[in-house]
């Protein structure tokens, strides 16, 4: 195979972290930051249905029109590493 049109397996990770449909927001952000990742698929039943970003998480936030911190903060969740970049 030609290095000009390389192949995405060799780049790919090969067993990702997934998480299920059924988790929380705070699940997904511990695993997150736990395995320093800002992907993580999504799967019902064994089946990948879908790809959660840190991004994602931020949008969810913001559009909800309260701070990440400040949630963290009221639920009693403190946890001193937790940031996204």
């Amino acid at each position: 195979m030609s290095e000009q049109n390389p192949r995405i397996r060799n780049y790919m990770t090969k067993a990702p972290i997934s998480i299920s449909s059924e988790a929380s927001i705070l699940e997904v952000m511990e695993i997150m930051q736990e395995k320093n990742i800002r992907h993580l698929p999504v799967k019902k039943e064994k089946k990948t249905i879908g790809m959660i970003s840190d991004r994602d998480i931020k949008t969810l936030f913001a559009l909800a029109g309260r701070a990440l911190a400040d949630i963290i903060n009221e639920k009693n969740l403190s946890h001193p590493d937790l940031k996204f970049y």
